[in-house]
Protein backbone atom coordinates (compact mmCIF):
# COMPACT_ATOMS: atom_id res chain seq x y z
CA UNK A 1 0.00 0.00 0.00
CA UNK A 2 1.55 3.27 -1.17
CA UNK A 3 1.11 6.43 0.91
CA UNK A 4 0.99 9.72 -0.97
CA UNK A 5 1.43 11.95 2.12
CA UNK A 6 3.88 11.70 5.02
CA UNK A 7 2.42 11.50 8.52
CA UNK A 8 3.60 15.04 9.29
CA UNK A 9 2.05 16.32 6.04
CA UNK A 10 -1.28 14.76 7.03
CA UNK A 11 -1.03 16.38 10.45
CA UNK A 12 -0.53 19.75 8.73
CA UNK A 13 -3.57 19.10 6.52
CA UNK A 14 -5.69 18.57 9.62
CA UNK A 15 -4.26 21.56 11.50
CA UNK A 16 -4.88 23.83 8.52
CA UNK A 17 -8.33 22.52 7.64
CA UNK A 18 -9.59 21.81 11.18
CA UNK A 19 -11.33 18.79 9.62
CA UNK A 20 -13.48 20.80 7.19
CA UNK A 21 -13.90 18.49 4.18
CA UNK A 22 -13.86 21.25 1.55
CA UNK A 23 -10.59 22.64 2.93
CA UNK A 24 -9.08 19.15 3.12
CA UNK A 25 -9.93 18.61 -0.56
CA UNK A 26 -8.58 22.01 -1.62
CA UNK A 27 -5.30 21.73 0.26
CA UNK A 28 -4.67 18.12 -0.78
CA UNK A 29 -5.50 18.86 -4.41
CA UNK A 30 -3.07 21.78 -4.42
CA UNK A 31 -0.42 19.68 -2.66
CA UNK A 32 -0.76 16.88 -5.23
CA UNK A 33 -0.47 19.36 -8.10
CA UNK A 34 2.57 21.01 -6.50
CA UNK A 35 4.13 17.60 -5.87
CA UNK A 36 3.57 16.72 -9.52
CA UNK A 37 5.36 19.88 -10.68
CA UNK A 38 8.32 18.92 -8.45
CA UNK A 39 8.21 15.28 -9.62
CA UNK A 40 7.85 14.28 -5.96
CA UNK A 41 7.03 10.67 -5.12
CA UNK A 42 5.44 11.67 -1.84
CA UNK A 43 3.91 14.86 -0.44
CA UNK A 44 5.96 15.93 2.55
CA UNK A 45 5.63 18.76 5.05
CA UNK A 46 7.78 21.10 2.95
CA UNK A 47 5.43 20.87 -0.02
CA UNK A 48 2.40 21.19 2.22
CA UNK A 49 3.78 24.27 4.00
CA UNK A 50 4.39 25.90 0.61
CA UNK A 51 0.83 25.14 -0.48
CA UNK A 52 -0.63 26.44 2.80
CA UNK A 53 1.37 29.68 2.58
CA UNK A 54 0.13 30.27 -0.97
CA UNK A 55 -3.46 29.27 -0.23
CA UNK A 56 -6.03 31.93 -1.16
CA UNK A 57 -7.81 31.49 2.16
CA UNK A 58 -4.70 32.81 3.93
CA UNK A 59 -5.18 36.02 1.96
CA UNK A 60 -8.77 36.31 3.20
CA UNK A 61 -8.71 34.91 6.72
CA UNK A 62 -5.76 35.82 8.94
CA UNK A 63 -4.02 33.06 10.85
CA UNK A 64 -4.72 32.45 14.51
CA UNK A 65 -1.49 34.24 15.44
CA UNK A 66 -2.37 37.25 13.28
CA UNK A 67 -5.88 37.44 14.75
CA UNK A 68 -4.45 37.30 18.27
CA UNK A 69 -1.87 40.01 17.60
CA UNK A 70 -4.57 42.23 16.02
CA UNK A 71 -6.68 41.89 19.17
CA UNK A 72 -3.68 42.81 21.31
CA UNK A 73 -2.99 45.88 19.13
CA UNK A 74 -6.65 46.93 19.35
CA UNK A 75 -6.67 46.53 23.14
CA UNK A 76 -3.43 48.51 23.46
CA UNK A 77 -4.81 51.23 21.22
CA UNK A 78 -7.92 51.53 23.37
CA UNK A 79 -5.79 51.82 26.51
CA UNK A 80 -3.63 54.52 24.94
CA UNK A 81 -6.55 56.66 23.91
CA UNK A 82 -7.54 59.12 26.55
CA UNK A 83 -11.16 59.96 26.21
CA UNK A 84 -12.34 62.87 28.22
CA UNK A 85 -15.93 63.74 28.53
CA UNK A 86 -15.93 67.42 29.07
CA UNK A 87 -19.02 69.46 28.78
CA UNK A 88 -18.51 72.82 27.21
CA UNK A 89 -20.94 75.45 28.13
CA UNK A 90 -21.43 79.03 27.35
CA UNK A 91 -21.83 81.43 30.15
CA UNK A 92 -24.60 83.52 28.69
CA UNK A 93 -24.19 86.20 31.29
CA UNK A 94 -20.52 86.77 30.53
CA UNK A 95 -20.36 85.41 26.94
CA UNK A 96 -17.43 83.11 27.85
CA UNK A 97 -16.84 79.44 27.22
CA UNK A 98 -15.82 77.15 30.02
CA UNK A 99 -15.68 73.55 31.19
CA UNK A 100 -17.81 71.94 33.86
Amino acid sequence: EKHLFTDLALKLVYEYSQGVPRLINQICDSALLTGYTYNADIIDEQILREVIEESPINQIIPSKEERFSEKERDAQSMENQSISFETTYINHDQGEQGNE
